[in-house]
């Protein structure tokens, strides 16, 4: 599989690979990870699905298919996310720009402290994957001069997680939400933007 630097090459051999696929979790992930990656970043690509917030990290979906779903998260400056697991799902991801620190741990079992697997800042091109399987993971942009941006691939799509205390093990379900839509600010219900605006391939 050669190297490519297309944005839409690289939406479509996802689609490809997750066409023959029944549920999502019988697909190749090394596959899928190797698509990953193969591409080259390029932010005119992907820069108008990269919405900034001063306050948090945001989620922007570009594609949705029948089992899977293709995301760009932008991480301001010292922007992290809770320690979460993925509800059943499966990740895997690509940094497009800057890095990231990824801290995992076991996945608890009850209300105890969590247990600390492995520290690993991922930079520009690196890949990773993460399921319940793997842990529990939180994610942190280390740096306090740039962003990072990276791009998640979830199998299936899903819209609630868990988050955990790192102290106590508490666990809370939370809902998910997006920051846009196929480039569209989500200031509305996804179903109420404009029926060119959102790439699915269901």
């Amino acid at each position: 599989m050669s190297k490519h630097s297309s944005f839409e090459q690289l939406l479509s051999e996802i689609e490809d690979l997750f066409s023959t696929c029944e549920t999502g979790h019988d697909a190749d992930v090394d596959k899928l990870l190797q698509i990953l990656q193969n591409y080259q970043s390029d932010p005119t690509h992907w820069q108008q699905y990269a919405f900034e917030d001063e306050f948090r990290y945001t989620r922007n979906l570009v594609q949705k298919g029948r089992n899977y779903e293709v995301i760009i998260m932008r991480w301001g400056e010292n922007h992290a996310s809770s320690v979460h697991d993925h509800n059943g799902c499966h990740c895997a991801l690509t940094v497009l720009q800057g890095s990231l620190q990824e801290t995992i741990f076991k996945t608890p079992k009850g209300r105890e402290p969590l247990q600390l697997e492995r520290d690993t800042i991922i930079s520009a091109g690196d890949t990773t994957y993460i399921s319940d399987e793997v842990g529990v993971h939180r994610l942190e942009n280390p740096s306090h001069i740039e962003p990072a941006v990276t791009l998640h691939v979830y199998i299936p799509s899903f819209d609630a997680c868990h988050k955990f205390d790192e102290r106590s093990g508490k666990r809370i379900r939370i809902g998910l939400t997006f920051t846009s839509v196929a480039g569209h600010r989500a200031a509305t219900r996804p179903e109420l933007l404009p029926n060119h605006a959102f790439k699915s391939t269901v």
